[in-house]
């Protein structure tokens, strides 16, 4: 758990002991401290937003797609159908559902189009 003491530095007590039962140990040898974080605050805005999704742009035809929702039946279909109707290849996925249903999905996708960019937007209006 000596990434959940890495985290202490960065999120306050009270959030660390919310979320720190909840996090598979898988999904905490995957990502580095900083990451963790931002998807626990991806996550604590999931009662403002059902979905998020965000990216990033790493070459011209490659990003690391992020979804962070409440996990359900179907959805790494859903979500995967959705990616493959925008025309993106997924490289790699990393899927993750936490204890308390969380789901934290990282996709790394490519579009031979060089249109990256916008099928990503595409993909977030779905």
């Amino acid at each position: 758990m000596d990434r959940i003491k890495r985290l202490q530095e960065s999120l306050p007590p009270e959030i660390i002991s919310e979320y720190e039962d909840h996090l598979p140990d898988r999904y905490l040898s995957c990502y580095a401290a900083e990451e963790i974080t931002h998807h626990i605050e991806m996550a604590r805005s999931l009662g403002k937003q059902s979905l998020l999704v965000e990216w990033k742009v790493e070459k011209e035809t490659q990003a690391k797609v992020t979804v962070c929702t409440r996990d359900r039946y179907g959805l790494f279909s859903k979500i995967t159908g959705s990616m493959f109707l925008n025309r993106l290849n997924i490289l790699e996925a990393q899927i993750h559902t936490w204890g308390n249903g969380v789901a934290l999905d990282t996709f790394w996708v490519e579009d031979s189009t060089k249109e990256i960019e916008r099928r990503l937007l595409q993909l977030k209006r779905i």
